[in-house]
């Protein structure tokens, strides 16, 4: 009967393992340096000769052939920080597919086409050795949809138009409605977000005039805002919904173009005065 030492097969196994893995990468490496030096030489043979384009062309099809033998061919896409950008388009954009060889690729290309698509910001675009095209999307993020001309678009919070299709996904934003009105949503929402018991109840938001803003509520409850001191009147409106749930009553208007008072305008047409409740520290 012949005894078997487990202990001293497993390492030989495990060092087997690594020498392999070792053994790949080092071939890898080494076919970066043949590529390279490939590389130098057919650009140095190009510009210091009177080689013609044919003889060049030849040289770098070399290269090519080469880097494809050595592995160095397109079998992965990393994309990250994609959120509402069509894959497609990038993909489309990329113009690649798999087994293509990863030199060929042309990051510069790509990155000028990528970004051009409205829905990006800022990109970045690499080659990683050996097989993979890594893009990083720094996306634009929507605040809100502008309505202009009966049309809905869905734009970023420096006024960028994002895109005017599949808007049900965009729902929970703000209609704003008003002549470039797209240019003050941020300013607006800043202030807002102040106080987000009102945020949570306004659907849309008309630019009056330029000047000052009217808002409209979940249940059609129209808001007249003050031209100056805004965030104040926002302030005292929170207090009046804690106070009175001011925001969800069946109303035709809230009035806070005077600071002295606020008067709501009920369905049946009387009207009432609300005293603004500030607290006791002031605003």
């Amino acid at each position: 009967m012949i005894k078997t030492n487990k202990k001293k097969a497993t390492r030989t196994k495990t060092a087997r393992t690594r020498f392999d893995v070792l053994r790949f990468w080092l071939k890898r490496l080494g076919g970066l340096l043949v590529i390279a030096t490939l590389m130098v030489w057919s650009a140095a043979w190009f510009f210091l000769s009177d080689t013609d384009e044919r003889l060049y062309q030849a040289a770098h099809n070399k290269v090519i052939e080469v880097s494809l033998e050595h592995g160095f061919s397109i079998e992965n896409i990393l994309v990250e920080g994609r959120v509402h950008t069509d894959p497609d388009i990038i993909l489309g954009l990329l113009n690649v597919q798999s087994g293509d060889a990863l030199l060929e690729f042309d990051p510069t290309d790509a990155h000028e086409l990528i970004e051009q698509v409205s829905w990006v910001k800022g990109v970045r675009i690499e080659r990683r050795f050996p097989d993979t095209i890594f893009v990083g999307i720094d996306e634009r993020v929507p605040i809100g949809m502008w309505s202009r001309n009966d049309r809905l678009s869905v734009i970023d919070q420096e006024g960028a138009i994002l895109t005017d299709h599949d808007l049900k996904r965009f729902s929970d934003l703000i209609i704003f409605k008003g002549p470039n009105v797209h240019k003050e949503a941020q300013g607006f929402l800043s202030l807002l977000g102040a106080e987000p018991i009102v945020a949570k109840e306004i659907k849309e938001a008309v630019y009056i005039d330029r000047r000052r803003w009217d808002v409209l509520t979940q249940n059609g409850t129209r808001i007249k805002l003050p031209e100056q001191d805004l965030g104040l009147a926002l302030r005292r409106l929170a207090l009046s919904h804690e106070n009175d749930q001011l925001l969800t009553r069946d109303l035709i208007s809230i009035d806070l173009r005077q600071a002295e008072k606020i008067v709501v305008r009920t369905n049946p047409g009387h009207v009432q005065e609300y005293k603004a409740e500030l607290s006791s520290g002031g605003i």
